[in-house]
């Protein structure tokens, strides 16, 4: 598999979609699902959190190739939600500039939940500082085998 940018949404070209393509796009699933591990009988699951809708397509479309079960959010009030139900993702991946509510409040509420306080987090982002937040980090723009790298790290 050749290595792809993955890149914000400013440094990207729009592409217009025909209304086939559109339709087919807004009717992807919220959750995919891939091949099973023998130790459990499941997929790792990794939650993405982002909210450039393309971007958090991509890196779904990547994990789902390797294998893992895909949640998506597109802001951390969403991740709450589904997080609220079991089971557990394995691995968050999280951007921290999003609407509504953002990475910094998700990392804060996952910190405070007990739950959810283990579940390993990798936060993806362009600010500079965002190194300092104790998670793992990968800046954006990144190659979809440093993001697939990261997962596999965080997921042994």
């Amino acid at each position: 598999m050749t290595a792809r940018p993955i890149m914000p949404k400013s440094e990207r070209v729009a592409v217009p979609l025909n209304g086939a393509l559109r339709a087919r796009a807004a009717s992807r699933p919220r959750v995919m699902s891939g091949i099973r591990t023998a130790t459990t009988g499941r997929a790792p699951s990794v939650m993405v959190v982002e909210d450039d809708e393309s971007l958090r397509e991509v890196i779904a479309e990547s994990l789902h190739a390797e294998g893992y079960r895909v949640l998506l959010a597109g802001n951390g009030q969403e991740a709450l939600a589904l997080l609220a139900a079991p089971p557990q993702p394995s691995l968050v991946v999280c951007d921290l500039r999003m609407p509504v509510m953002d990475g910094w409040q998700l990392l804060a509420a996952l910190g405070e939940d007990a739950a959810l306080r283990g579940v390993p987090v990798l936060v993806i982002s362009s600010e500079s500082t965002v190194e300092h937040t104790g998670k793992r980090f990968l800046r954006k723009p990144f190659c979809s085998d440093r993001l697939l790298a990261a997962v596999r790290d965080l997921l042994r």
